[in-house]
């Protein structure tokens, strides 16, 4: 998906890239949804069967919402309007400590319509809702418009405008727009429909394994062309250089000895081999 923003004045816009994907179920029923986002980190976020969020991870720090929190109506219907209120309590981070906050949100599925996006035409339920999340200095307000694919539920697009309105004030100090289009996706074995090479962009890491010995390597970059660069492997800098094509295969070379080669197999792991000479490795890699 493309995450398109348009900020305050004096920033300039900057498009985005993220890739959602569906990891499997946990041990007590809840659905696994795993959005990486090409510049800052991935958000895991574990749906109840009625697609109520019931916890997530953010960058390692976890969340929880009591009770679970929905952002959407789950039978849609003309007319339909609907809400949801939730306190989300998160683990501290470091130095600091845990935070409460209460989320409320409220409202109506709109229409049926077909849009267009870049992967494709498609005949969707359009729906809105105005979520707030107050703070002691102040509120923050999200608006959205979504549509979502009739027959799949898939996310199609999104259109939001969000707020930010100090306690002392009656007008917003800050207010920016975005827009989020579906560009490719692929499921079930079946051929990706649209520039699907984007579904791997962003931060990678890679485990070398060469008998008992293992080798940590983060920070490993794919751009939205499936440019390999950069790297981190044990805290040192290392030039990861390479190529994946669309269906994810990956080859290239680090620090211009070492070669590897395999798959990612999905827009979250990927495994395969390296080679230094006679030396002969595995690797596993994660999407960050």
């Amino acid at each position: 998906m493309t995450r398109t923003p348009t900020l305050p004045a004096g920033q300039r816009q900057v498009n985005y890239t993220y890739t959602r994907s569906y990891p499997g179920s946990n041990p007590d029923g809840t659905l696994k949804r795993l959005t990486t986002f090409l510049d800052t980190g991935y958000v895991l976020q574990n749906f109840t069967a009625d697609l109520k969020i019931a916890s997530s991870l953010s960058n390692s720090r976890q969340c929880t919402y009591s009770p679970v929190y929905s952002t959407a109506p789950y039978d849609k219907t003309i007319g339909e309007t609907f809400s949801s209120v939730s306190t989300r309590l998160c683990q501290p981070l470091a130095g600091g400590s845990s935070s409460a906050l209460d989320l409320s949100l409220s409202g109506t599925v709109l229409s049926v319509e077909k849009i267009t996006v870049a992967s494709g035409s498609y005949d969707t339920f359009k729906y809105g809702y105005t979520e707030n999340f107050p703070y002691a200095s102040g509120v923050s307000s999200n608006v959205y418009t979504i549509w979502t694919d009739r027959v799949t539920g898939r996310f199609v697009k999104s259109e939001s405008t969000s707020s930010y309105t100090p306690a002392a004030s009656v007008s917003p100090a800050a207010i920016y727009t975005e827009t989020v289009e579906l560009v490719a996706y692929s499921y079930s074995g079946r051929s990706p429909v649209g520039p699907s090479v984007q579904r791997f962009a962003g931060y990678w890491n890679f485990e070398f394994v060469v008998g008992n010995e293992k080798t940590n390597c983060s920070e490993v970059f794919i751009d939205l062309n499936g440019t390999v660069s950069a790297g981190l492997c044990e805290g040192e800098e290392t030039a990861f250089s390479g190529v994946v094509d669309a269906s994810g295969a990956i080859s290239g070379t680090i620090d211009g000895v070492v070669k590897f080669q395999g798959n990612l197999n999905s827009p979250g792991t990927g495994s395969g081999n390296a080679s230094y000479g006679v030396t002969t490795a595995k690797w596993d890699s994660s999407h960050d």
